[in-house]
């Protein structure tokens, strides 16, 4: 089982027989983290993208397993560099990372958090310095 556009599609869909639907054949994907991180790469609808990054983040809550969580990390990392327009999303699906992880192992949750750090440290400061120069503007 896949997850495509049309899946999404449904997901979103103001009916809710089709919602039900998509939400019954997405709880049946056995393995839906990288189900879901292969979506993220190939889909090209922001909102899809978006809507990706939600369901990524509510089954990260769920892994108790490190091991799965340290292989979302790079993936997403990537998304994060290469998806400027849902950047945010995909900072909250590492943040849940780091915090499911450190709940699991604090000694592993701190080094999955330095790794993420270091990729995205530059963005966030950037992003930082852009908020200050507004609130000095302001």
């Amino acid at each position: 089982m896949s997850i495509t556009p049309e899946l999404l599609d449904a997901l979103l869909s103001p009916q809710a027989d089709q919602r039900r639907a998509a939400e019954a054949h997405l709880q049946q994907m056995s393995d839906r983290c990288p189900a879901l991180m292969q979506a993220l790469g190939s889909v090209t609808q922001p909102h899809h993208q978006k809507l990706l990054c939600v369901l990524l983040r509510r089954d990260i809550l769920r892994l108790t397993d490190l091991n799965a969580l340290q292989s979302l990390v790079d993936p997403l990392l990537q998304a994060f560099q290469a998806l400027t327009h849902c950047r945010t999303a995909v900072g909250d699906c590492l943040a849940e990372v780091c915090a499911v992880a450190s709940f699991l192992d604090l000694g592993q949750g701190k080094m999955i958090t330095q790794q993420i750090l270091q990729v995205i440290g530059p963005a966030v400061s950037i992003f930082r310095f852009i908020c200050s120069l507004r609130e000095s503007r302001a």
